[in-house]
C-alpha cells in the first residue's frame, strides 16, 4: 500500500524564482497517515513534481517512525517560482529500499551543483565530492533550529577537511 503527501511550497517564501534549487523539508510536519506508511529509515520516500510522474533527487537526512521525525531534503528541478505555489508529492510505500547515493534520485544528485554540504548529523560530505569533516577536538552535534547544529565551545574546538 502506498502513501501520498502533497506538500505546498508558498509562493510568498521565495524571494526570487529559483532553478534547480534544494528544498528542505520538515517530516514532522507530515500527518499521521505518511507515518502509518513510511519505513523506518525513509528509504522508501520518493519524491516528485505535482504531476506525480516527473521524479525528484531526494536525501533522506533522517526519518524516525518511533518519534514521527526526519530531515528530507528535495532538488526541485526546474524553476521554483517565486509568483506560484510549488506542490510536490512526497510517495511511500514501506517496503521500497533507498536509492544508491550516486543513483539519479538519490543524495549526490540533491547537492550536485555545491561543493559540500553538511547537516552535521556527523561529518560526511552529501554532495559526494569527498569532503568529509574530520572532528579535531571535542564538537558534539545537538538539535538545531533547522536539522542538526555543531556545539563549538572553545577556540581549540574546530572541524577540518
Amino acid at each position: 500500500m502506498s502513501h501520498v503527501c502533497t506538500v505546498k511550497i508558498d509562493n510568498t517564501k521565495v524571494s526570487a524564482d529559483l532553478t534547480d534549487f534544494p528544498v528542505y523539508i520538515d517530516l514532522s510536519d507530515l500527518p499521521s497517515s505518511f507515518w502509518n506508511t513510511v519505513a523506518d529509515g525513509g528509504g522508501d520516500i520518493r519524491v516528485y513534481k505535482s504531476d506525480g510522474t516527473t521524479e525528484l533527487a531526494r536525501e533522506v537526512v533522517s526519518c524516525a517512525t518511533s518519534t514521527e521525525t526526519g530531515e528530507l531534503h528535495v532538488k526541485f528541478s526546474g524553476t521554483l517560482s517565486s509568483s506560484v505555489d510549488t506542490e510536490i508529492q512526497i510517495h511511500a510505500d514501506g517496503t521500497s529500499s533507498d536509492y544508491a547515493v550516486t543513483a539519479t534520485y538519490g543524495r549526490n544528485a540533491v547537492w550536485s551543483d555545491y561543493q559540500a554540504a553538511y547537516h552535521l548529523d556527523g561529518v560526511a560530505d552529501s554532495t559526494g565530492n569527498g569532503y568529509t569533516l574530520t572532528n579535531n577536538s571535542t564538537v558534539t552535534f545537538t538539535a538545531g533550529k533547522l536539522g542538526n547544529a555543531a556545539s563549538i565551545q572553545s577556540a581549540g574546538q574546530y572541524l577540518s577537511n
